[in-house]
Formats: C-alpha cells, structure tokens, sequence
C-alpha cells in the first residue's frame, strides 16, 4: 500500500499486504489515518493504518455463520469518528462503525455503496437506483425515509456501482442503459454469425454436450438469472427465478440439468442445479462459507470441478454419488482457475499464475500430480477442449489462440497459434466462450455496435436533491 504526493514525487510504502489479499478500497480520515478493506474475493476485512506507515490495524472481520462474507467501500466520515461500509452477505447491508468504540449498527438492510454527502444525506445504490436519505452525523441514524433519487446508474456483480459524487455537488454516473450483448458465432477465420437472440447483458455462455441449446447468464438491474436458448428454435426461456444472483451455469454430460452458482439461501455463491427442462425444485449441492463456481464435469458425470475461493482461488471436486462431497484437487499460494476436463477424462486444463502471470498448465486427470506440461508461452486464461481432443484453446487478450494436442503414446502439445482476434467479452475467472461440438466454431458475446456506455456529468446536484429530499 503505497501514497504519493499529488505535486509530484516518488510513492512512499506504508504497509506490505499480502500480494493475494488485493486491496480493494480506502478512506482517509482526519485523524491522518486511511480506512480500507482487503481480501481474496469475497473475504474482505475492514482495516485502519496510519497515513505515517506501519501495520494495519483490523477494525472488523466478516462472520460467514452470520451471512456476513465480506466488507466494501469504506468512507471515514466528515468528523472522522465513524466509518460508513457495506456489508456484503444475502442481502446486502449498509452500516457504521464508531472509530472511538467500536460499535457496529445496521443503516440500511437492502443497499450498497454508501456515501455521506456535504448536503447532509447519505446516498446508496439498491436495485440500480441511487436512493437518498436524511443522516444525523451525531447520533449516526438515518433520520429521514429513503427515496429514489436517481434510476437505471450501471452496475456489474461483486463492483462498485459507476457513481460518485464531488464534495460542492457535482454528480457523475454512467446510465445502465448502455450495457447490451450479442450472442456471435466465431469461425477459425474469424467470420462471424449473429444468433437471433436479441440484444441483453449476457455472461457465462455454455453449449450443451449434444448441441441443441445454450446455457447463459444475463445480467439485469444488478443481478443475474440463468436462461435456457434453444439454437434450432431461436427461443429462450428462463430457468432460474430466484431475486439473488443466479450465474455461471455449466451442463450435466448428459445435457439434463444444469449446475450454476447462486446466493440464494444466503449462500456466497454456493452451487444448486436444475432440470434444464425446468422442472423440478433447485437442488443445493455445497454449503461453503467460501466463494464457489463450477468448471467442468467428467465424462461419466461422477465428478464436477469448481473453484473454492479462500486465500487464494484454488480448484475443488465435487463428488456427485452420495451426499456431494468435495474435496482439493489444486490448491496453493497461486491461483488456479478455469479447470476444464478433458473429453477423454484423463486430463484437465486450466490457468495459474504461478510463474507471474497466467499462462494454461495441463495435468492429468484425476492423480494430478502425475505430471504438468505449460500449454502457452506468453500469457493465456480460460482453456476449452476441442470435442475430440486434438486441440486446446484459450483466450491471450483480444485473442483466441490454439494448441495442437497429441495424448499418445505420451502427452505434447505443438505451438501456440492465433485463430483470430476481436473485441469479445472476456472473463479471468469465467470463461466467456465456448466450442461447438463440431470444434469449428466457438460462441462468442459481443457488445452491439453503438450501446457503449457514456459518463453523464450533473452539475449543482445538491439543488435537485433538496428537492426531492428537504433538509430541515
């Protein structure tokens, strides 16, 4: 954690934080100290160090047995004797710490991303609105009900909310409205085919085994459910209904239920499935107090690998006979993600940074210490099988590049080459494509051709807020 003078000069260390608990927000008091929360995923703590350097005091650490799994957006108020903070559990909560005592009170019980402003209100994002309230610096309550002030302001899952607003009452957002997918075929050459699925803010696309649909995340007024795309029909149809976040789905081999995680039930991201024919209840599969995500099963079903978020992002299996035990298959100071079963079952593919930057490994299947082979050379996320095995892909940038893959009479791979390059979605920890089971074609998202977002400026906001909500 490093500060720099705003005149110019070289930074100054004030504290080492451990490289895999990514700082992720802070505050700086009067009291010359800074507020700041830090954390893998989803397991942020609230911390306090002097603006002088040293070790970082913990103000508050989140209880997984209470629904509470991490904390976010810190802002020290004006006097400097308490912090505002969101509370990120199911659902999410806004609160304040007293800096003197210690003291912990609930503010808001549905929001996020608070900010006490000069006009004396204290502003919060819930459901894509900015909503406002009256806040007694004193007494630190909420002294007015909340109203909407502003709507539609973008958002994505697990990131702050695009607003901020400047002490004399300027107000800058990005509008929602900008933020819509197309589903494309991508071929080797890099021709594309537009899928007759109307524009959304689609993530997480997975083909199922035999070919017939598509499994995708959209993404809407800050939350997601998975949605079912029938490729011959041209029809879509929802799966997933509940108010949490429901995303990353993947397929059973036999293209009968879908597996997505979700934070229904309080859970912080935990997997369920469901019949894609959506039949039948939500079934959970895990109860962890860690962040998880499934990646691919094996062939014959038994096992599902996923990731299991704690110190750092490590790959699981998930026994799917008896009561769903899972177990570590990868784990380490690095991060292991994206784990691809290979279609024979007898390797997996997925992406570390364990040489500094991410870059596709390939080891064998299920006794993974067997052996390892580095699949790129400079830098790679996200690997896929080709269906009958004789290539590996993965995402390098803005490129899709390719491996030739031979498993006998021992396992090599050829040299990376680029297939083709474009402006896809791309994800670290999702993969934000997928093959055809031909192998000739992959599916990617891309943003539409003029729905680019654009930064709205709101200038002498305090005056509108007045309005809408009266100061005494």
């Amino acid at each position: 954690m490093k500060k720099i003078p705003l005149a110019g000069g070289s930074a100054i260390t004030l504290a080492e934080v451990d490289r895999l608990l990514q700082l992720q927000a802070g505050s700086w008091g009067l009291d010359e100290t800074i507020v700041f929360t830090a954390g893998f995923g989803r397991a942020a703590r609230l911390y306090r160090i002097s603006v002088s350097g040293g070790k970082p005091e913990i103000l508050a650490t989140p209880d997984p047995d209470e629904g509470i799994y991490s904390f976010a957006t810190p802002q020290v108020l004006p006097d400097g004797k308490a912090v505002l903070f969101t509370i990120v559990g199911s659902p999410q909560q806004i609160a304040v710490l007293s800096l003197e005592t210690g003291e912990q009170k609930i503010l808001i019980e549905n929001g996020r991303q608070a900010n006490y402003l000069e006009s004396g209100h204290l502003i919060y994002e819930q459901s894509g609105n900015l909503m406002a309230a009256l806040f007694n610096l004193t007494t630190l309550e909420v002294t007015s009900t909340p109203v909407p002030v502003l709507q539609g302001v973008r958002q994505f899952l697990q990131r702050p909310v695009d607003y901020a607003v400047s002490d004399e009452g300027t107000l800058v957002y990005v509008p929602d409205s900008g933020r819509l997918n197309a589903l494309v075929w991508v071929d080797r050459e890099g021709q594309e085919e537009r899928l007759g699925a109307e524009p959304r803010g689609y993530s997480d696309p997975r083909i199922s085994p035999d070919g017939l649909r598509l499994a995708v995340a959209i993404n809407e007024s800050g939350t997601a459910d998975v949605w079912i795309y029938d490729l011959e029909r041209e029809i879509p149809t929802r799966l997933t209904f509940d108010p949490a976040t429901d995303h990353w789905p993947i397929w059973t081999p036999d293209s009968q239920r879908v597996v997505f995680d979700s934070t229904r039930e309080g859970a912080p991201h935990n997997l369920f499935w469901k019949a894609a024919d959506g039949t039948g209840p939500v079934q959970r599969l895990t109860t962890s107090p860690n962040t998880q995500g499934a990646y691919s099963f094996s062939p014959d079903g038994m096992s599902l690998v996923h990731t299991e978020v704690s110190t750092s992002r490590n790959l699981q299996v998930l026994s799917m006979e008896g009561e769903f035990t899972s177990q570590p298959l990868l784990q380490s100071e690095f991060n292991e993600r994206n784990g691809a079963i290979s279609p024979s079952g007898r390797f997996i593919a997925y992406d570390s940074n364990e040489s500094g930057q991410f870059e596709i490994y390939v080891r064998p299947f299920p006794n993974v210490d067997d052996g390892k082979w580095q699949i790129s050379s400079d830098g790679g996320v996200a690997p896929v099988w080709h269906p009958k095995e004789q290539e590996l892909f993965y995402r390098n940038g803005s490129a899709l590049e390719g491996v030739t893959i031979k498993t006998e009479p021992t396992f090599t791979a050829g040299s990376p080459a680029v297939l083709f390059t474009g402006n896809y979605l791309t994800g670290l920890t999702r993969r934000q494509y997928d093959i055809a089971p031909d192998g000739q074609r992959f599916l990617m998202i891309k943003a539409v051709e003029g729905s680019t977002a654009q930064i709205n400026v709101v200038l002498n906001w305090f005056e509108e807020l007045k309005r809408l909500v009266p100061t005494p």
